[in-house]
């Protein structure tokens, strides 16, 4: 079990960095939105960098779901169960990754990733997507709280 949660680690320590640099572009680009009205440009810079984030994160998650119990057998509601089970504690296996308010922000994330993805035939609602790029920023430091006392939980389990 012991290589198991140490390539976890490794695997969430390099997808952090990645995550730090999509957190770095959204910041860019809501800096120069000077008002709740992007261009159709900036919401898809946005989006892209919403639903990047989202992915980064839910494939931690994926990941730690596989290194301590296993696959989610309901495919048709892989992403939603995947997150609920993020918010579990096991008992005797690990503590819950995301706290209530982690859960809240990432469902919301989970939403606009559904909806990024199939946006075939619409256009994005500009206002929205800013709100919700300025929502995940200012809540930015709850789902650092949370990775980082996840982490810590694993270097425990390492001996660390």
């Amino acid at each position: 079990m012991s290589e198991r949660i140490a390539l976890l680690l490794a695997y969430m320590d390099a997808t952090i960095k990645a995550i730090a640099r999509r957190k770095a572009e959204l910041e860019s680009v809501i800096k120069g939105i000077a008002d709740e009205s992007p261009s159709d440009h900036e919401t898809v810079v946005l989006g892209y960098a919403l639903h990047n984030l989202y992915c980064a994160f839910e494939d931690v998650f994926e990941e730690t779901a596989r290194t301590f119990e296993n696959s989610i057998t309901d495919q048709a509601r892989f992403h939603a169960e995947l997150l609920k089970r993020m918010k579990l504690e096991v008992h005797r296996v690990r503590p819950a990754f995301l706290s209530q308010e982690g859960f809240e922000l990432a469902n919301e994330l989970r939403g606009f990733r559904h909806v990024f993805r199939h946006a075939y035939d619409h256009k994005l609602d500009g206002e929205r997507v800013v709100q919700l790029a300025r929502k995940t920023l200012d809540a930015w430091g709850t789902l650092e709280s949370d990775a980082g006392r996840f982490r810590a939980f694993l270097l425990e389990q390492l001996g660390e």
